[in-house]
């Protein structure tokens, strides 16, 4: 009513600009109020719309920069993105062309660095160490393992790829050292201190061939210590009769005086993959490790006790010795600075145990069966120059573990049949730290 009586007081002009202006409201009124709410309207829908949005355009667009790379230019050609990049100038970064070709290295100094000229090598060295033994133990006898702190000489020489003296090596904790023992064990005398030496000489004659050297290594150990009886025992002489009485040797419980001694000698050939076997420590020149294949000799007397695996003849102590001959085989890498290397020596062959003099243990075993024996040592060490000069001298330090055993086998075995009990074993270790400075 109020409404109406206002227009119908309006002018004629006016009434219809009014009018105009309410139907065109009033049409737009209607096609808000029929046309569906828009999504964006809403949080949810706004979020949705946002997240849709942002998909599409995520893979439509390349993946974001990183952080890091930031600084490029905002746009650039295919070629440009192409280019490597440019480190930035700052301290400790290198600003140059990247494309410029890198000068020549400059020449790595290797070590040693050797005074001596004219083919003559001579590498003289001096060290300590701490060698255990560990000799099989029976019933009847106290024998613990040993322990031993040594010092050593060390040198080896090359004359003019003619000769290699590789190893010339003597160790020991005294200066009046136990040698090969004429007897194994024996009534002790006085107080009696462990005593160990060790001497190995390995020489080669490269002159015959580089590639194949023909060598022979010599080897000899010695320990003594002492054996307490825990039950009354007969020493039998090694020069006894295997006719004899066992009552004719007196039973004891004295204390003992028993010493071991360990000899090996192998000649074989050397193959030195590198063709250089002149340096004892050498500049690298190749990671083939030198090998050898030969024959090899053992020999070693101990006290002993007849055993087959636990079963042992515990009233008789024998002063025996074992031999052998086999198969030689082992291989070094080069003794180089600032490099690890190893070494390998053994063998594999038929043995015998002389109990006496005319009587083994061999004669003692029925028609099919025989004694075999292996031994090796490993060595793995690391070399360091100590001072870069002319001539450079290097440290070292080695870790050494080896042994030997003796076996019964079968020469033909039944299917099933897969003994070989043992007879003997000793078991060595050992570390070593040394100098050397070769000329």
């Amino acid at each position: 009513m109020f409404e109406s009586r206002s227009c119908s007081a309006l002018p004629r002009n006016r009434r219809r600009h009014s009018a105009r202006v309410a139907g065109c409201f009033g049409a737009a009124l209607g096609v808000c109020l029929l046309a569906p709410p828009a999504a964006a309207q809403t949080i949810g829908g706004e979020v949705e719309h946002h997240v849709d949005e942002g998909l599409k355009s995520k893979q439509r667009s390349s993946p974001p920069k990183k952080k890091k790379k930031k600084k490029k230019p905002a746009k650039r050609s295919k070629s440009s993105s192409r280019q490597p990049r440019r480190a930035p100038e700052q301290k400790g970064y290198w600003s140059g062309d990247p494309n410029k070709a890198a000068g020549p290295k400059p020449a790595e100094t290797k070590y040693p660095i050797r005074v001596l000229g004219g083919g003559l090598r001579i590498d003289p060295g001096v060290g300590g160490a701490y060698r255990g033994w560990r000799p099989q133990g029976y019933p009847a006898l106290d024998v613990s393992t040993q322990n031993y702190y040594t010092w050593s000489l060390d040198v080896g020489v090359g004359l003019f790829g003619w000769v290699t003296l590789h190893h010339g090596y003597f160790e020991s904790n005294s200066a009046s050292a136990p040698s090969r023992p004429e007897a194994a064990i024996t009534a002790r005398a006085g107080n009696l201190a462990p005593k160990l030496t060790k001497a190995l000489g390995v020489i080669g004659f490269p002159a015959v061939s580089f590639v194949w050297e023909p060598i022979f290594r010599y080897e000899t150990r010695a320990f003594e210590t002492t054996v307490t009886p825990k039950q009354p025992v007969r020493v039998i002489p090694h020069s006894a009769s295997p006719n004899q009485p066992t009552t004719d040797f007196p039973l004891t419980t004295e204390p003992l005086t028993m010493v071991s001694g360990f000899e090996s000698f192998i000649v074989g050939v050397k193959y030195n993959h590198d063709n250089d076997p002149t340096g004892i420590v050498q500049v690298p020149k190749g990671d083939f490790p030198e090998i050898y294949l030969g024959l090899g000799l053992t020999s070693y007397s101990k006290p002993y006790q007849v055993r087959v695996d636990d079963f042992v003849l515990d009233e008789l102590v024998f002063d025996a010795r074992f031999r052998g001959a086999g198969l030689a085989f082992g291989g070094e890498t080069q003794r180089t600075p600032t490099k690890f290397y190893g070494s390998l020596s053994s063998q594999v062959g038929l043995g015998e145990v002389l109990l006496l003099e005319d009587y083994s243990l061999n004669d003692a075993l029925p028609d099919d069966w025989l004694i075999g024996y292996v031994q090796g040592e490993l060595t793995f060490g690391y070399l360091h120059p100590l001072l870069k000069t002319a001539p450079t001298l290097l440290g070292g330090i080695e870790a050494t573990v080896g042994g030997m055993t003796f076996f019964y086998f079968k020469t033909f075995q039944a299917e099933g049949e897969r003994e070989t009990p043992p007879l003997n074993w000793d078991i060595l270790w050992g570390l070593h730290a040394y100098i050397t400075l070769p000329l």
